[in-house]
């Protein structure tokens, strides 16, 4: 875990101490809506410093229930606890190895790899926030925040193509739990393809995993944590439209199980030293009691 996470918790318990020690008036509230999120951090590039690969966000779904200290009626401390689903779009395109894998054989070749697959984390998050209410209507947030990974999952397709010791091109289905998946794991579904003139049976769906030869741990941590700031504007004296900016402090992938997509070492997967940081813009609906 990146030290930054660690220094988020102690605040985040000073914080709920305050909260239930010295919160005079509390309320309650709840909010829903959408998250734009997506990744930050290296990517793999060609030496011309051409990218092979791609983050886009997706929109997903967050629900929240609200807990505010208010100390004053502009000055409150707010805490949450929100189901966050975070969903972004992930694509490498470019030079590439393709491994397929018979009942009892393993081909690793090299080609061309176009791979698109939609990432869905879903974490249990706590952010807790100072807000301060300005003309009875513009509230400003901002804080910290912490979030358990509970379910991890991708879904799309890889296409392979220039193998010189297959004459089409190979696409396979990706279902992806990031948590549950084994190395090598894949569907019962098969295809058939002609490697080096010889027809051979290999999956047509695969899991997470199926490029590796082992497994230790899944490639999303169970841990998030990082800041955020944002603007809710009061309606009346309840319902509210907000929007928040979140910035992840944590790296979210396990090194030793993030691999590259352009190169092997004597067939072996490559393990990349990198941070990937979540980066997230939250638009909401809420109403506080």
């Amino acid at each position: 875990m990146h030290r930054n996470g660690w220094t988020l918790l102690p605040i985040i318990a000073f914080i709920f101490f305050t909260m239930t020690t010295y919160g005079q008036d509390i309320s309650f509230g709840f909010k829903a809506g959408l998250s734009n999120a997506t990744i930050s951090g290296p990517l793999e590039t060609l030496p011309n410093g051409e990218k092979l690969e791609n983050y886009n966000a997706n929109k997903s779904f967050v629900l929240s229930l609200l807990f505010n200290v208010n100390f004053t009626d502009e000055f409150l401390l707010q805490s949450e606890l929100m189901y966050n689903q975070k969903g972004y779009n992930y694509q490498y395109d470019g030079p590439s190895y393709a491994i397929l894998r018979t009942e009892d054989e393993k081909f690793t070749l090299n080609g061309h790899r176009d791979l698109s697959v939609n990432i869905s984390n879903t974490y249990l998050q706590i952010p807790v926030s100072l807000s301060y209410k300005f003309f009875n209507r513009l509230q400003v947030q901002g804080g910290v925040y912490g979030s358990l990974l509970i379910a991890s999952t991708g879904a799309g397709r890889v296409i392979y193509n220039d193998i010189p010791e297959i004459s089409d091109e190979v696409q396979q289905t990706l279902n992806y739990n990031y948590r549950s998946n084994k190395a090598r794991g894949a569907s019962l579904s098969e295809q058939q393809v002609r490697i080096n003139n010889e027809l051979e049976t290999i999956a047509g769906q695969v899991g997470a995993y199926y490029d590796y030869d082992e497994k230790d741990k899944g490639l999303y941590k169970t841990f998030d944590a990082g800041l955020h700031a944002g603007v809710n504007f009061f309606l009346n004296q309840s319902l509210f439209l907000g929007v928040r900016y979140s910035h992840g402090l944590v790296d979210i992938t396990r090194n030793s199980v993030d691999r590259s997509y352009r190169d092997l070492n004597n067939g072996n997967l490559i393990f990349v030293e990198k941070d990937d940081l979540h980066r997230a813009w939250e638009f909401t609906i809420g109403f506080s009691f």
